[in-house]
């Protein structure tokens, strides 16, 4: 019996959101491994980070491949990926690296979208995935990667002129981040109010 369910489990149905679903389990060990804020947690936070951005273009691109599209995969994908950012950007903000307001504008962005997304399934319509939405998550992908990066090369012992060009690059990717995630919630709601 056991077997049977992992063969269903394993099919080509069901990878795309299993791969998902990693995204969303491994969330905590990400956030706790931040938080822990130590040479050899930010090595394996880093690691853990980019192996969930990596199940985010693996997820899309078989189900694509595959083509195995589905309305619940395209609400769990973003779902996962917006949770997975969204916390690891709040740890952040605990840690006084992130500024409360910068947080703030990436929660409200996601938070608009959602409500907007609801209100068009009350009435039927969808609203499709927009191409600066996934601009978005790419520009916090790097921005995630780039601050942990930077946090960890403080432990690393790495050269200084180094260590002083992950802060900058850092900085600039949290800078593009908030601009293109700004963008991003004025692109969604003038479609919205285009196609409402």
């Amino acid at each position: 019996m056991i077997k049977h369910r992992v063969i269903n489990i394993l099919t080509r149905d069901n990878i795309p959101n299993a791969l998902t679903s990693i995204r969303l389990l491994l969330t905590p060990l990400a956030m706790t491994l931040l938080m822990y804020f130590s040479a050899v947690s930010l090595a394996w936070c880093l690691l853990v980070v980019v192996v969930i951005e990596a199940t985010d273009f693996l997820d899309g691109f078989l189900a694509r491949r595959w083509d195995k599209v589905s309305d619940f995969g395209k609400l769990y994908d973003p779902y996962c990926d917006v949770t997975f950012h969204l916390m690891m950007f709040l740890c952040l903000t605990a840690l006084n690296i992130l500024p409360l307001w910068i947080m703030a504008v990436f929660l409200f962005r996601e938070l608009t979208v959602w409500f907007l997304r609801a209100y068009c399934a009350t009435s039927g319509a969808d609203l499709a995935a927009r191409p600066w939405g996934k601009r978005k998550a790419n520009t916090q992908t790097a921005m995630l990667i780039t601050v942990i990066t930077a946090l960890g090369a403080h432990f690393w012992g790495v050269p200084l002129a180094v260590d002083a060009g992950l802060v900058a690059l850092s900085v600039l990717f949290s800078l593009s981040a908030l601009i293109v995630t700004i963008i991003s919630f004025w692109d969604y709601v003038g479609y919205f109010i285009k196609e409402a």
